[in-house]
Parts: C-alpha cells; sequence; structure tokens
C-alpha cells in the first residue's frame, strides 16, 4: 500500500519541498478510495478538499447547455491534482471529477492546509506557484483545443 508521502512526493504539487515539510504536509492528509463511476466532486458544489491521484483513472466533465455531460479531460498520471481552483479563487466546484475506474487518492482538506500554511508559510508560496505552473499548462492546452474547435467546418 501506500503512504501519503510516498503518493505525494511525485506529484507537481509539491514540487520543491524538503524532506522534512513534506513530512509533515503527510500528516495534514488522509488517503480515500473511490468506487468506479463514484463522483469525487461536484459542479457548483463548495470546495473543501484539495486531491491528489495515486492510484487509477478519473473524468472531468462538465454539464453542457442541453443538460449532457461534456467531457473535459481524463487523467491517470499519479501525482496530477485537483481541486485546486477552490484555493486560489474560493469558488463552487468549476465541473464533476469521477472515477473511471476505482481509485486511490491522498486528501488535503483546506481547513488543514490551513494550519499547515501558518507553521510552513514559505510552502504555501511554493505550493501555490505548483498550482499556477499546472493552471498555466492546462489553459495552454485548452486555447489550443479551442483553435482546433473553431477550425472544424460549420454545420
Amino acid at each position: 500500500m501506500f503512504s501519503t508521502e510516498s503518493a505525494l512526493q511525485n506529484s507537481p504539487l509539491v514540487l520543491g519541498f524538503t524532506p522534512p515539510v513534506l513530512a509533515k504536509l503527510a500528516t495534514y492528509t488522509s488517503m480515500l478510495q473511490y468506487a468506479t463511476d463514484q463522483a469525487i466532486i461536484t459542479e457548483g458544489q463548495p470546495s473543501e478538499n484539495l486531491f491528489v491521484l495515486v492510484k487509477g483513472q478519473i473524468v472531468v466533465e462538465k454539464v453542457g447547455s442541453q443538460g449532457q455531460r461534456v467531457l473535459i479531460a481524463e487523467v491517470d498520471q499519479p501525482g496530477s491534482f485537483f481541486g485546486e481552483l477552490a484555493l486560489v479563487d474560493i469558488q463552487a466546484h468549476s465541473a464533476t471529477v469521477r472515477c473511471s475506474v476505482a481509485s486511490v487518492f491522498v486528501v488535503l482538506p483546506k481547513a488543514h492546509l490551513v494550519d499547515f500554511f501558518a507553521e510552513f508559510p514559505q510552502a504555501q508560496m511554493t505550493m501555490i506557484l505548483n498550482i499556477l505552473r499546472v493552471i498555466s499548462q492546462r489553459m495552454r492546452m485548452a486555447n489550443d483545443r479551442v483553435v482546433e474547435l473553431a477550425q472544424l467546418p460549420a454545420f
């Protein structure tokens, strides 16, 4: 089985953390397993946790204008994280994330992160910069996708 510390060390979320700081962060976390097709976070709901994928696969979906599920992304890379936008903008979830197979996650409750950041303020800046790097990568991919869609022939 995985320890939360070993699962976190492979995540871009904690890139630059020293081993003692990473070990301390791990004490603020828990590990949870979700079943196939189980929603981990739901679009429009308040955000309380940041998640790091340990094992499994997730899909990110939004509800379309006709009420249909629209696939945004599929993620199966251990160390990938989601739920981070709530740390930045303090709004409800912008998408639903569900497991496409049984999956395991490290869960970082926002309330516990506040305590961790109070003890390690430099870690907060490091984590925010890491989050922004990943958001930037996602934005670039989304921009490329918009261009692809704009070039599709009209019906």
